[in-house]
């Protein structure tokens, strides 16, 4: 009825009519093994995880149940991201002043962070192109900026941000000048951007 009601003044364009206009979408797995520092940890958190779920199995969990199970997992999630964001807290204000080396990646216990300079180099300085980096955490989101700030200085490009922490009015001029501006290369964004860049 609402959807009847409103046709006259409302378009709205549905995936199926628009899927043609679309680019073919390219999805690539790139596989990273954790490092021999982030396995203990992961795994440390396995055992209590199971007892959660084991006791859900018997009977639904009580909120403070519930709740320390998503903890957990939420926990070796960030783990597998990289010991770095696990202690950040600790981390961050050693490293952030620092050029992002490759001793100094390694110490880190992040391999996503290598892998993401790799893949900087490849499809933002050899092919030349734009990137959009999602991520849930807005610390992930800072340790990738500081991993390929060196890059993108040493070619005279730039990033920006587009998460919750910006003002509106930054992030709409982060957004312009992504589309605009051809040195603006990569555009770190939260949740965030899922709502505002669709």
């Amino acid at each position: 009825t609402i959807r009847d009601r409103l046709r006259h003044c409302m378009v709205r364009r549905v995936r199926q009519d628009v899927l043609d206009q679309l680019p073919s979408r390219t999805d690539t797995r790139v596989p990273i093994e954790m490092t021999e520092a982030q396995m203990p940890a992961h795994e440390e958190l396995t055992p209590p995880i199971a007892q959660l779920v084991q006791r859900s199995l018997k009977r639904p969990l009580t909120q403070a149940e519930f709740l320390k199970l998503m903890s957990l997992l939420t926990t070796q999630r960030i783990i597998s991201n990289g010991l770095v964001q696990l202690q950040f807290e600790s981390l961050w204000p050693t490293i952030r002043g620092r050029r992002p080396e490759e001793g100094v990646l390694q110490g880190l216990s992040a391999p996503k962070l290598i892998e993401l300079r790799q893949l900087v180099r490849q499809i933002v300085l050899e092919q030349g192109r734009k990137v959009v980096l999602f991520s849930q955490w807005r610390r992930m989101l800072s340790l990738a900026h500081w991993a390929v700030s060196d890059l993108l200085d040493d070619n005279g490009l730039r990033a920006g941000f587009f998460t919750g922490a910006e003002g509106q009015r930054r992030r709409t001029q982060n957004i312009v000048e992504f589309h605009d501006d051809p040195d603006f290369r990569i555009l770190f964004t939260s949740d965030a951007g899922g709502v505002g860049l669709n």
